[in-house]
């Protein structure tokens, strides 16, 4: 079974899909990212993703899905599974993930920790595959933490 569902993860069988607090206002409903990213190793071992010419190709589908006066909230579709795919174009599109330490900027990260974020909002929220013995076809939700939507919360508060 293990091995079934590593295929279907390696050959797109896996429909899987984020949520994710964004800094700033998100203006388009739908928006497919169609660029190439690349690992990088920092010195001190840390690895980091940029977009490059020279980078696998990689899609992520954004769709907006409300707007606040501080950030907005979207669903992230990954069409390819690289390494830190959905933070590296959200970030490159100028709209950072609340609470992304490595991509997203200090300014708009202390105005999240003033709200009461403690971490990064991006959360694997749906996945969509077939059982790897019967082939029906699972729909599986995880509700948001009480931390994020807290946040959430407070930001349709107006907060």
């Amino acid at each position: 079974m293990l091995r079934t569902l590593h295929t279907l993860i390696r050959d797109d069988g896996v429909d899987k899909r984020y949520l994710a607090l964004i800094s700033g206002k998100w203006k388009r409903r739908r928006q497919l990212v169609d660029v190439p990213l690349r690992k990088f190793v920092l010195k001190g071992g840390e690895r980091m993703v940029r977009v490059d010419r020279e980078g696998k190709p990689s899609r992520t589908e954004f769709r907006r899905i409300q707007t606040f006066a501080e950030g907005s909230l979207v669903e992230a579709r990954l069409l390819t599974g690289r390494t830190h795919q959905i933070r590296v174009h959200a970030a490159h599109l100028g709209h950072p993930i609340a609470g992304d330490e490595r991509y997203g900027r200090s300014a708009d990260n202390g105005r999240w920790h003033s709200l009461g974020l403690r971490r990064m909002f991006l959360h694997a929220w749906q996945l969509d595959l077939p059982h790897p013995v019967s082939g029906e076809r699972l729909h599986l939700k995880a509700p948001l933490s009480a931390e994020l939507q807290a946040l959430l919360d407070k930001l349709k508060q107006g907060l």
